[in-house]
């Protein structure tokens, strides 16, 4: 089986803490963190799931040690025109500590030549801490779908970027299989996983809100999730980004969280299968 991580969005309203703690109780050995609210002009009280100040930092690693998780990716930063790419710097120095691989950025830059150019930037500094850098695709930002991320991450030049597939959005840009394969499997580091209830909204603030809180679980709605998964190398890692916060508030974070992942095991066996 392939490993699952969990991705911190699954239970927003828990703080880093509670979630390390919910996710090991619920049988994940990897994790995200979310180190940042896309902007350091967002206010982290603003946001429980987010990562308050370096001082909660050692705090953090005891409880990931403790507990036996490996970060796998640090949740986001949100570029834009006007912020500059080292006001970043002390997330990603807090998100080294923790081990992170991977530092997840969607871009708002309207002008490409500008986007590359912050993109390359922050794959710079993400080097210096033995990071990559993962472009997350959304309809409702500057960078919108497949062609669009592989586009910026070419413009980049940056060797350690590299983007990342999340199904939802997949789904909700139109996006098929047939669009990954027509790009080298090195590009896609791992995969988030999720299903949704029906086909693109063409409203681009429900796409939002759905996004942020009406996920369903793998299996449960109409995505391809097995032609996605079939386009990508087998041994993908897969990271499990559901919030759904009616389930949640019905049956729990733990509940939801071990039901997430037996029904995303359930859906790799089937897949798998000979």
């Amino acid at each position: 089986m392939r490993p699952l991580a969990l991705a911190p969005q699954t239970l927003p309203t828990l703080r880093p803490q509670q979630f390390l703690r919910c996710a090991a109780q619920s049988g994940f050995q990897r994790v995200g963190v979310r180190i940042l609210q896309g902007s350091p002009r967002n206010r982290p009280d603003d946001f429980p799931a987010a990562v308050r100040g370096a001082n909660e930092i050692p705090e953090l690693r005891a409880i990931l040690d403790g507990e036996g998780l490996a970060v796998v990716d640090l949740e986001f930063v949100l570029l834009d025109a006007e912020t500059p790419v080292d006001a970043y710097r002390p997330f990603l120095e807090m998100g080294a500590t923790l081990g992170a691989r991977y530092l997840v950025t969607c871009s708002m830059v309207p002008d490409p030549a500008q986007a590359a150019e912050k993109l390359q930037a922050l794959c710079r500094w993400a080097s210096e801490f033995d990071m990559s850098v993962a472009v997350e695709f959304l309809r409702y930002t500057a960078v919108k779908a497949v062609d669009d991320a592989v586009t910026l991450v070419r413009a980049s030049g940056a060797e350690n970027a590299f983007v990342l597939l999340d199904c939802f959005h997949l789904h909700q840009a139109g996006d098929r299989p047939e669009n990954i394969l027509a790009y080298p499997a090195s590009y896609f580091p791992y995969l988030q996983l999720c299903d949704a209830p029906g086909p693109p909204n063409p409203d681009d603030e429900e796409v939002m809100r759905q996004a942020r809180t009406e996920r369903l679980n793998p299996g449960e709605g109409v995505i391809d999730l097995a032609g996605i998964i079939r386009a990508l190398p087998p041994e993908l890692p897969i990271s499990l980004e559901v919030p759904n916060l009616v389930r949640t508030s019905q049956i729990g974070e733990v509940a939801h969280a071990i039901r997430l992942r037996q029904d995303a095991e359930k859906l790799l066996r089937e897949i798998d299968a000979p």
